[in-house]
């Protein structure tokens, strides 16, 4: 297996588990906004503490989650672009002196 297909392959992966990573960051933001929301309104009755121990944990979960999920997802989708970025700038590099190189 070649050196690009190697990169490329790898930066599809990564795309991928990327990709992965943005609909979990999405799915954990509506987590968040569904739980904030129960708990507004389920904290304006006015009940126990103790009812709300669950949701306002889940409030903290859901918000440090989808930060880190949108975290490493730009970290790997940037990474897989910036890899592909290199290999198009070599490849446009090794062809410009491969003509530059030829006898005329």
């Amino acid at each position: 297996m070649s050196r690009r297909s190697r990169l490329l392959a790898s930066s599809r992966t990564r795309l991928a588990a990327g990709g992965a990573l943005g609909v979990l960051a999405q799915l954990s933001s509506l987590g968040l906004l569904l739980t904030s929301g129960w708990l507004v309104v389920r904290a304006a009755e006015q009940p126990p503490v103790l009812y709300l121990i669950v949701a306002v944990t889940s409030v903290r979960m859901f918000g440090v989650a989808r930060a880190a999920l949108r975290y490493a997802e730009r970290l790997l989708t940037h990474d897989a672009a910036l890899a592909r970025g290199i290999d198009h700038r070599v490849r446009s590099y090794e062809g410009a002196h491969r003509r530059r190189s030829r006898p005329t």
